[in-house]
């Protein structure tokens, strides 16, 4: 995830502002409920397909619509070209809702019949710009150490997130600095259209209105929607970013982007490496932006406690740069399913690092473990199939295992007592039998003891 900045788009009707004015919060939710969703939604279930191949299309909607399946041709920028397969309307559309703050619980992880790849992900974009755009309005440390000189006006327009969700983040955050939750930036969820010169005009007025210093535009994607497929193209952006900048030169205000970073790491990347610029996503930002800040996992976030440990790097055309380790609690869910808390702690680059080594290690370890459970389940299974004491060799060729696994697994079940070991008699040749504990008769050690103590 990253912030880009070179320094909002707000009116009066559905403007929160920081004392929420013109806003009201829902009551008491459940955990878990349906959201309905407006409009239409729809994706694809690939990315592409080869002829003779299915493409599924998933479409939630409330108001009927029309779509058109097309063939691409000519320019790739623009429609003119294409030629259209079919078209079809739909006049009484299904609405899917979703289902904020729900989970699943999956006993033993992935089986057999494995599904190919998953991906989940949350972000913290979001809460890490409030934390700066609340220490900038009131003038207190942004994450609790980087100092602010001066408090100063600004707004900060999200419009991905909705209006609740906005506001638990503001207050919880605000709390946390000791601040009252009506201090902090001029909010809005109304959606920017960067490229749209009458809503640059309006983004102007509200500057000039509101004094603001500094105004906050998330997501990138959205205030940049218009743009297409010419978000790929590096000089079609640029033009698409010159009259920010003329807007950010005219008004004196910093205008700061928070944008996504790319899905896929390059392959020579980790996927729990610090962020790089080459992983902000689409064209343009990166040459754009004058000073930055980037976002990455050190590892996977814990949901139980809310947990993130991060890289935040830093850097300028004015030379400053910085990496450090940033861990974020936001806490343990509360009864209307929202996160109870915000805590960021800063950590020396050099102390993340070694954590991150030390996580290695122990996942290696754990690794281990699990292959080695893994091999005596087999050994355990191969075993259950035989009445009585069977040799090593017949053992191994039952589980799979090679000679160094199954002495290894071996060893464990005699250790465990799971397994008992007797002398036997294969083709004439004496060797080591195995059978699981209680399988069959006695052994010929419990025999012989017993003629013992009858003699």
């Amino acid at each position: 995830v990253a912030l880009t900045a070179g320094a909002m788009l707000g009116t009066d009707e559905g403007a929160l502002r920081g004392d929420s004015r013109g806003t009201s919060l829902p009551g008491s939710l459940p955990a878990v409920r349906p959201l309905p969703l407006e409009g239409i939604h729809a994706y694809a279930d690939r990315a592409s397909a080869a002829a003779g191949e299915t493409v599924r299309f998933y479409v939630s909607a409330t108001h009927p619509y029309e779509f058109q399946v097309c063939r691409l041709a000519g320019d790739v920028d623009g429609p003119g070209a294409d030629a259209v397969l079919f078209t079809q309307r739909v006049d009484e559309p299904v609405m899917q809702p979703i289902h904020p703050g729900s989970y699943i619980h999956i006993d033993r992880g992935l089986g057999d019949e494995a599904i190919a790849a998953v991906s989940l992900e949350c972000w913290l974009r979001l809460s890490i710009a409030m934390d700066l755009f609340i220490s900038m309005a009131t003038g207190t440390p942004f994450l609790g150490q980087f100092k602010v000189p001066k408090a100063v006006p600004c707004g900060l327009m999200t419009s991905e997130s909705g209006a609740a969700s906005i506001i638990a983040i503001a207050r919880r955050i605000t709390a946390a600095k000791g601040l009252d939750t009506s201090m902090g930036p001029d909010l809005t969820t109304l959606r920017a259209r960067m490229t749209d010169d009458r809503h640059l005009d309006l983004m102007e007025r509200n500057i000039e209105k509101y004094g603001w210093k500094c105004v906050g535009i998330d997501p990138t994607y959205l205030a940049f929607a218009d743009v297409g497929d010419s978000a790929s193209n590096v000089f079609k952006m640029g033009k698409a970013l010159e009259p920010v900048t003329t807007l950010i030169q005219r008004t004196g205000c910093a205008i700061i982007l928070l944008n996504h970073n790319i899905k896929g790491r390059a392959k020579d990347v980790g996927r729990f490496d610090p962020p790089d610029l080459a992983e902000i996503s689409m064209s343009g930002f990166a040459e754009w932006m004058r000073f930055w800040i980037l976002l990455a996992q050190t590892q996977d976030w814990d949901e139980e406690t809310g947990q993130h440990c991060l890289w935040m790097r830093t850097g300028g055309s004015a030379g400053h740069a910085g990496l450090h380790g940033l861990h974020v609690t936001e806490g343990e869910l509360d009864a209307k399913g929202r996160r109870t808390k915000w805590e960021a702690k800063l950590q020396h680059v050099n102390d993340t690092r070694r954590e991150r080594e030390n996580r290695k290690e122990n996942n290696k370890a754990k690794q281990r473990e699990r292959t080695e459970e893994d091999h005596v389940r087999k050994l355990r299974d191969a075993m259950n199939l035989c009445d009585g004491f069977e040799s090593g060799r017949k053992l191994r060729r039952l589980s799979g295992l090679n000679p160094s696994n199954f002495g290894g697994a071996i060893r464990t079940l005699l250790k465990r007592g799971e397994v008992e070991q007797e002398e036997i008699n294969k083709k004439g040749n004496p060797c080591d039998g195995y059978r699981l504990k209680g399988k069959g008769g006695p052994t010929r050690n419990n025999v012989d003891q017993q003629a013992d103590q009858n003699t």
